[in-house]
């Protein structure tokens, strides 16, 4: 009895380890396919496949977490929002949307040559698409792309005209080729050409280093007020644009104040020394204004609402926020100096409402603000 009860107790011990083993076969089994498999699995499985099968493929990827196993990461059952996913796949999937809703199309090679992966992967990162957004696109089998459906509505992005037309600008002034943007298929453009201000490289370099190191250079400058450059000592704070050229705000030695001085004319830098000038004494650079923006009192009530729908007034008017020291320049640029009774409407189509309030707060931050030159 006692030898058939220890054979009992064996024979059941083995079967549990058997069973243990088998386990252990199968989840190492599932990791390994998990690894290896899926990846290819959208290549093989053709392009488009069955909703079904890539439904279930998307579900087992996207909606997972993490388990670290032997310096890898496997993925287990569970919710993950787009937010928790790796960079790379988030820009992908804004590709994606900002393909489908610029272009109104999209192709796996569309991902492929911008982001140099591989045609498994621009098929999953599509099927991963479809499963957040499974009314946004559909695959056209006689153009052999992926469309945009009538009911698109962005789910993983927030595509703006501002973001749109900034890229075509920078192709336009060179700064980027179509490649570095995200744009495909782009509408003929111009852009109206701007007399360009000449800058060096080495003076911007020398700007900046020298805000970043608190800083004091000496520049030889030339200034729109003397006939000839000067040598003087300054000590640059920050950058500024006036919207057609670039200046630093300093703090002047010689003049003993904080003034903008244009990049361009900056002709040479030879030193630079420690300073103890403290940047947020410049009350014109920390300190906002609201300029309050109208159409111009003689327009008729057709050009207003014109006016009012092209600049997105409420109740006739819009607010601009700028620092004071940058105010004069929005004045400027936008005509806004200029008196409405002079200027006809057509000429001058938007005026400064409230004039007064900005000119006291000017005036309170330096009282001799209208004989000082804007840039020197």
């Amino acid at each position: 009895m006692r030898g058939l009860r220890r054979m009992m107790v064996l024979v059941v011990i083995m079967v549990t380890l058997a069973l243990l083993a088998i386990a252990l076969l199968v989840l190492l089994g599932f990791m390994l396919l998990s690894h290896f498999f899926t990846p290819r699995l959208p290549f093989l499985l053709g392009n488009p496949y069955p909703r079904s099968i890539k439904k279930l493929y998307v579900a087992f990827l996207d909606e997972s977490s993490y388990l670290s196993c032997g310096g890898r990461a496997w993925r287990m059952a569970a919710g993950v929002e787009i937010g928790k996913m790796r960079w790379s796949v988030e820009q992908r999937l804004e590709f994606i949307e900002f393909r489908l809703f610029w272009d109104g199309q999209l192709n796996r090679s569309d991902l492929t040559e911008k982001f140099d992966i591989s045609v498994p992967q621009a098929s999953m990162d599509l099927a991963r698409y479809q499963s957040l957004a499974p009314h946004n696109l559909h695959y056209d089998r006689q153009l052999k792309t992926y469309v945009a459906a009538s009911s698109f509505k962005p789910v993983v992005s927030t595509p703006t005209a501002r973001q749109y037309l900034s890229q075509l600008r920078s192709i336009a002034d060179e700064v980027l080729e179509q490649n570095d943007t995200w744009m495909g298929w782009i509408p003929p453009f111009e852009v109206v050409p701007l007399v360009r201000r000449q800058l060096g490289v080495q003076i911007l370099h020398f700007a900046t280093e020298a805000i970043r190191k608190s800083q004091s250079i000496r520049v030889n400058y030339q200034s729109f007020s003397r006939p000839r450059p000067t040598w003087r000592w300054l000590t640059p704070h920050a950058l500024g644009f006036d919207g057609f050229r670039w200046h630093v705000r300093a703090w002047c030695h010689e003049h003993r104040d904080f003034r903008d001085f244009v990049l361009a004319r900056f002709l040479a830098v030879r030193e630079s020394k420690p300073h103890t000038v403290d940047s947020s004494a410049d009350r014109e650079w920390h300190t906002k204004v609201t300029l309050r923006i109208g159409p111009h009192p003689r327009m008729n009530e057709a050009q207003r609402r014109a006016i009012e729908r092209d600049f997105g007034m409420t109740n006739g008017a819009v607010s601009i926020v700028s620092r004071v020291c940058l105010s004069y320049y929005v004045e400027r640029q936008l005509a806004l100096d200029l008196e409405p009774e002079q200027v006809p409407p057509g000429r001058q189509q938007i005026v400064l409402l409230n004039r007064a309030e900005v000119e006291k707060l000017r005036k309170e931050l330096r009282p001799d603000y209208e004989t000082v030159a804007r840039a020197e």
